[in-house]
């Protein structure tokens, strides 16, 4: 299982990598919206549905509500307009309800879970995270779209091997048991050294040190919004009485076991660099302008 998974990762990781960096931004769109609407047939599955009428529909709506907010936004300003910004913020106060109802999940195990049964609400939130994450990703393209990415399968994989190593304390028991504290403190500490790495990098190119605590806080979030992910469909695999999503990734399950955690993680991220980035930037400058 270990070395089918690690085949996978090494085989689709490369690829992805050069495409987020190198892509042309048009192919960078195709390839987020074939892995959004492969994870969007399956979540489609896990809600308890079969036919493929129906699911096909629920397809064309992400479609459609997608091209609904390319069109919009495209009168509003365009990327990175207030249009788009409203939308991606809707997405980041849906995770944000998310990781409030896994914490309460986790001290009143069935809470949570209570409420994200009927297949309607996820239906909906459906509606809402996939194109959410279509346009987070899209908008990143490039260095940033790479740095995401690094630090989502970073804390994934640091998880996964620290848990295996050291895990004891479970999570959140009730939704994934195999999830434990100490997985999360190597996803912390492996993220840390990325952001390390990467402020390192801006001081070569004359960037000042205390810059790597932006990086750092921008590194941790990613971490909180992608568990979120992760535990949200995690439940609803769990409700559904399935293991994985779908076959299509051997070792891995299907496309929304892989992107579950991206999902959260992109619209946190983005809101990081839209919002998080310009006020630590003017921080820094009212700080020099004092001294």
């Amino acid at each position: 299982m270990l070395a089918r998974r690690v085949l996978t990762a090494a085989v689709l990781g490369p690829p992805v990598l050069a495409l987020a960096m190198f892509g042309d931004p048009m192919a960078v769109a195709a390839a987020a919206a074939a892995a959004i609407l492969l994870a969007a047939w399956e979540w489609t599955r896990l809600l308890g549905w079969h036919g493929v009428v129906t699911r096909s529909v629920y397809l064309l709506a992400v479609v459609a509500l997608t091209v609904g907010i390319l069109r919009a936004g495209g009168a509003l300003g365009g990327f990175g307009g207030v249009w788009y910004r409203i939308v991606v913020l809707l997405g980041l106060v849906w995770w944000c309800s998310t990781a409030v109802g896994i914490m309460v999940e986790a001290s009143h195990p069935g809470v949570w879970g209570r409420l994200l049964r009927p297949a309607a609400v996820k239906a909906v939130a459906g509606l809402v995270f996939f194109p959410v994450a279509w346009l987070s990703l899209v908008s990143l393209a490039g260095t940033p779209l790479v740095y995401l990415l690094l630090l989502v399968w970073t804390a994934d994989s640091a998880a996964y091997f620290c848990g295996k190593k050291w895990g004891k304390t479970p999570l959140v028991a009730s939704i994934s048991p195999g999830k434990t504290c100490e997985g999360l403190t190597g996803a912390l500490v492996f993220t840390a050294l990325l952001a390390v790495c990467y402020g390192w990098h801006l001081r070569q190119v004359g960037a000042p040190p205390v810059w790597l605590l932006f990086y750092l806080l921008l590194a941790w979030s990613v971490v909180g919004a992608a568990l979120a992910g992760d535990l949200t469909i995690s439940l609803v695999k769990r409700q559904a009485g399935v293991k994985d999503s779908g076959g299509l990734l051997p070792g891995h399950g299907g496309v929304l076991d892989r992107l579950d955690s991206l999902l959260g993680a992109a619209p946190v991220f983005l809101c990081g660099v839209w919002w998080l980035l310009p006020m630590f930037r003017e921080f820094l400058q009212r700080l020099e302008g004092g001294a």
